[in-house]
């Protein structure tokens, strides 16, 4: 599950500098996140929305990945929310799937979490982050809360065993 959110958290960091310079990629799923040469998760295909807005037709696209204003017809023309949806949805496959590379299928993933990829994937867009770094820092927070609770909870059993000895 960490290794998962570190991956989108990761890609995050990376398309908000794009999303900074009004690029959007527009076609995020799973099989658009590689493995680079020094063994980190890269975001591909980020070239192609460099040559004009990505149009998206509902033919192309990926239902389970593109935000519903894009397949659903009411716009043609990718977002940096509809690439927040997308990479909520990248992330709720991969922590219920866990097809990426060699990452290992996660148990039910907490409501804390689940609540960040909810509001990544709201149907009305002002309802999402609004780029991808908002939805990156939610993410960094969780992280911290995760280690802070495993750490309490490693302090917790270290004083029982403390007083039981």
């Amino acid at each position: 599950m960490r290794q998962s959110v570190e991956i989108i958290r990761g890609i995050c960091q990376d398309l908000e500098l794009a999303h900074h310079h009004a690029i959007v990629h527009g076609q995020i799923a799973p099989k658009s996140i590689i493995l680079d040469r020094q063994g980190g998760f890269v975001l591909a295909d980020l070239g192609l929305s460099l040559v004009s807005p990505p149009l998206i037709s509902p033919r192309d696209a990926v239902v389970e990945f593109t935000a519903p204003e894009l397949w659903n017809g009411r716009s043609a023309l990718a977002t940096t929310a509809a690439d927040g949806h997308a990479l909520g949805a990248t992330l709720k496959h991969l922590l219920m799937s866990g097809r990426l590379s060699q990452i290992r299928r996660a148990s039910q993933p907490p409501a804390s979490l689940l609540g960040i990829i909810d509001k990544a994937m709201q149907t009305d867009p002002a309802q999402r982050y609004g780029t991808a770094g908002p939805l990156g820092e939610a993410l960094l927070r969780w992280r911290r809360s995760d280690r802070w609770r495993r750490g309490w909870l490693v302090a917790l059993l270290v004083a029982v065993v403390a007083l039981l000895i």
